[in-house]
C-alpha cells in the first residue's frame, strides 16, 4: 500500500495565517518558502509582524532592560514602527560590530572570530576564523584562557613585534571595516573585504574559504593604510580610502 503523505499545502489559508502569526520573525520567513499557498499566508502576516515598507536602512539594539540578551530591538524609520527578533548565538549584546550591508550585520564574537547574521530570517554565516589572518596565532595560556598572539606591525620576521591579547580584546582593535560585495546569501559570490590592524591592512575572503587572502604592499601600495571601503556594484569593484601625507583623504 502506497503511504499517504499530508497535504500541508490544503491547509486553509485562515488556518495558516492563525498559527504563522504565533511563529518568531526567522521561523516566519522560513515558512514562506514550503510552497505558494504558504508564501500567500506568509505575506498577510508579515505586513502585521515586520511593518517595514521599504529599503530604508534600519535600528537594530539591544538594550539592557531586555532580560533575553538574544533578543534585540528594530526600528524602521521609514514605517515608525518598532519589533522584537531573535538572534542567532552567541547573543547580540556580547558582539561587536564591524559593519552592515545588504540587511547583514558582521559581527565579532568573544572569541574574536567573525559572524555574518541576517536579523530577519536568523541566518548566520561564518568568514575565515581570526586565526586564518596572516599575522595571528591562538595559544592558551597557564589559566586555560584563550589567548592570540598577534604581530602588531605586521612584520612577520620581527620577533620582539609579537605581542599577546585576551580572546576578547582582540576584535575591539583589530577589525577597522567590513565591507561585503553582496548579500551572504549568494555564498561564495559574496566577497568579503577586511580593514584590518595594523595600519588599516587589507585581506579578503569568499564566503567558504578557509583563510583570509593578505593584499600586500606590493600589490596595493599605501602611505598611512585604509580607513574606510564601499562596493560599487555597478562596475564590480571595491573603493578603498587612505590618508596622504597632509592628511586628506585619497
Amino acid at each position: 500500500m502506497a503511504t499517504v503523505y499530508p497535504d500541508w499545502a490544503g491547509l486553509p489559508a485562515e488556518s495558516l495565517v492563525t498559527v504563522m502569526q504565533s511563529l518568531e520573525i526567522p521561523d516566519l520567513f522560513r515558512a514562506g518558502t514550503v510552497c505558494i499557498t504558504w508564501y500567500a499566508a506568509y505575506s498577510t502576516v508579515r505586513r502585521v509582524r515586520i511593518p517595514i515598507k521599504d529599503a530604508s536602512p534600519c535600528l537594530l539594539y539591544s538594550a539592557r532592560a531586555d532580560n533575553d540578551a538574544g533578543t534585540a530591538t528594530l526600528y524602521s524609520p521609514a514605517s515608525d514602527v518598532t519589533f522584537k527578533v531573535r538572534l542567532s548565538e552567541p547573543p547580540l549584546r556580547t558582539r561587536a560590530l564591524v559593519g552592515s550591508a545588504h540587511g547583514w550585520l558582521a559581527t565579532a564574537d568573544e572569541a574574536s572570530n567573525l559572524h555574518l547574521v541576517n536579523p530577519l530570517t536568523g541566518v548566520q554565516l561564518a568568514p575565515p576564523p581570526v586565526t586564518a589572518l596572516y599575522h595571528v596565532e591562538s595559544f592558551v595560556d597557564h589559566g586555560g584562557n584563550l589567548m592570540y598572539s598577534f604581530q602588531e606591525r605586521g612584520d612577520l620576521d620581527d620577533p620582539d613585534d609579537r605581542v599577546r591579547y585576551p580572546a576578547q580584546k582582540l576584535r575591539l582593535f583589530l577589525y577597522y571595516k567590513v565591507v561585503m560585495s553582496c548579500s551572504p546569501s549568494k555564498g561564495r559570490d559574496c566577497i568579503v573585504l577586511l580593514l584590518h590592524w595594523p595600519d588599516g591592512q587589507l585581506s579578503f575572503a569568499r564566503l567558504g574559504d578557509d583563510r583570509w587572502t593578505y593584499i600586500t604592499e606590493d600589490t596595493l601600495a599605501w602611505e598611512s593604510g585604509y580607513r574606510d571601503a564601499l562596493y560599487n556594484n555597478k562596475d564590480g569593484l571595491f573603493y578603498v580610502l587612505s590618508f596622504d601625507a597632509q592628511r586628506n583623504w585619497i
